[in-house]
């Protein structure tokens, strides 16, 4: 082979045998610089705190690292310069465990650095900014890191809730006794809620009302009873015989069912003493009045409280009731339903919490704590005068 390239060369002119000849010298040079490079380059390899320095004439990571004596893993980041100048540098960083635990389970990360939140996502945690994280989830990882995640989201709900309508039934002497006039139709109202749920790991522990809405308005029923007696009607005898039988049917019958009497001549527990005596009907209820108001009565005495919301000193007479329904200042006439207890003439001066709640008509002033206890809760009616 040799001497058929000799015979060759020599069968050349020999301008060509110079030409190739220097060709030949500057390939064997190139080759010469080359190795000669990188047989005196340097890597400088940083493992942790330890650091080796490879003479090479190869740039290859796996050579570089067997010659150092350098195992590494698959988790383990190598960041290598390559050769320039005949210097390099490796970086290696070794691969640690970050374990972050969820409410059901305990995920184990490989890191070789980085943050919270590159260990989440490593572990395929879609994080959002509500999510409840034990640390910042920019502070950096390091080996034996424990995060603890908690997922949290927020939603809106709605709920339509029914607004019962109140029923209440008034008394009044304009109607004929038994008559029943319906002043309003109850209607139940309708009210939206949105609520405002956290949810923590899928289970809603907080759940706030953030909105209210009408949907539909509630009327409440209002009914008028009448108490209005009839005119007692005089019956006339056909043949009276004497004037002693005329006197006995005059006494009698619906003469009788009409007989009054007066206020002052009922042992009431109110002392206090009206202008005009009150004209009451043989069911011991006032003839005239303005207007009957049903509902439930308390009791409370000086220990409550020793002067009124109109500033005068408590007394037996003065009740409690919510002004913006029956004024301060207004005469009323009260009576248990059962007509067992006839508080008597009363004057409206004074108001509490029980009164405005709603649930009661009237807080009746008595002297003692004892009495109150008696009297307890009842049902009264209370006549507007």
């Amino acid at each position: 082979m040799i001497t058929k390239i000799r015979e060759k060369i020599s069968s050349y002119p020999l301008w060509c045998k110079r030409l190739f000849s220097v060709a030949v010298l500057s390939l064997i040079f190139a080759i010469s610089v080359t190795l000669v490079t990188f047989s005196s380059s340097v890597v400088t390899i940083t493992d942790g705190d330890k650091t080796y320095s490879v003479r090479t004439s190869r740039d290859d990571v796996s050579y570089l690292l067997e010659k150092a004596g350098i195992t590494v893993s698959a988790d383990d980041e190598i960041i290598y310069s390559g050769i320039s100048g005949g210097k390099g540098t490796m970086q290696i960083n070794r691969a640690f465990y970050v374990q972050i635990l969820t409410s059901d389970n305990i995920i184990t990360v490989k890191m070789t650095g980085g943050t919270v939140l590159d260990a989440l996502t490593k572990a395929g945690i879609d994080y959002s900014t509500d999510d409840a994280v034990n640390m910042d989830v920019n502070s950096a990882v390091s080996d034996g890191t424990q995060i603890t995640y908690d997922s949290v989201d927020y939603q809106y709900v709605t709920e339509n809730i029914v607004i019962e309508y109140d029923t209440t039934t008034e008394y009044s002497a304009t109607l004929d006794k038994g008559e029943t006039q319906t002043v309003s139709e109850g209607v139940d109202g309708i009210k939206e809620l949105t609520y405002r749920q956290k949810v923590v790991n899928g289970e809603i522990v907080e759940s706030n009302v953030v909105s209210e809405t009408i949907l539909q308005d509630v009327v409440h029923e209002k009914t008028i009873i009448g108490t209005k007696e009839p005119e007692p009607v005089k019956e006339v005898a056909a043949e009276p015989e004497s004037n002693e039988d005329n006197k006995t049917q005059s006494s009698s019958g619906a003469v009788a069912e009409g007989s009054t009497s007066a206020s002052s001549s009922v042992n009431t527990i109110s002392k206090l003493t009206p202008s005009n005596p009150i004209e009451l009907d043989a069911n011991g209820r006032p003839v005239n009045y303005k207007k009957l108001i049903t509902g439930k009565a308390t009791a409370y005495s000086p220990r409550d409280g020793g002067f009124t919301a109109t500033g005068k000193r408590a007394q037996v007479g003065y009740v409690a009731v919510d002004p913006d329904i029956i004024p301060y200042g207004t005469e009323l006439y009260i009576i248990t339903s059962d007509g067992s207890i006839v508080y008597g003439y009363a004057v409206a001066e004074d108001t509490g919490g029980f009164t405005k709640s709603g649930k009661i008509a009237v807080d009746l002033f008595f002297n003692t704590y004892e009495e109150c206890i008696e009297f307890g809760v009842r049902n009264v009616e209370i006549y507007v005068l």
